[in-house]
């Protein structure tokens, strides 16, 4: 429970802090998606995500209570985003491309994260 919070509070300022500057500097997400066009910044980040996600779910794969289950399935997202990326760069690249497209899909998107990042910063410091 404590490596719970300690991830709850660590993903929840992480995540609420990019989300909150990526939603109000249109610019910066729109260099953010740019990474995506090309296969090779997908690759590194598959790569990093992968390793990312191995060390956190070796330290925390836990499946008791609500926060527990919750940071869990959020490692073990990190750790299949970039194994999927390592395996298929070209489905980051097209999606990075209909997000640009559709604006409105890129802000719900980050909302989405951003409520995802309230929820662990209410677990992890309440």
């Amino acid at each position: 429970m404590i490596t719970s919070i300690f991830l709850a509070k660590f993903l929840g300022l992480l995540i609420v802090i990019v989300t909150l500057a990526l939603l109000f500097s249109r610019k910066n997400f729109n260099l953010v998606l740019g990474l995506y066009e090309n296969e090779i910044p997908v690759l590194v980040k598959g790569l990093i995500s992968v390793a990312l996600g191995i060390i956190l779910l070796s330290f925390h794969n836990v499946w008791a209570t609500s926060l527990d289950i919750a940071t869990t399935l959020f490692c073990w997202l990190i750790f299949i985003g970039g194994v999927i990326s390592l395996f298929f760069p070209k489905y980051f690249t097209n999606m990075a491309g209909n997000i640009k497209k559709n604006k409105g899909l890129g802000t719900f998107i980050l909302i989405i994260f951003l409520l995802i990042g309230v929820y662990f910063l209410y677990a992890g410091f309440i």
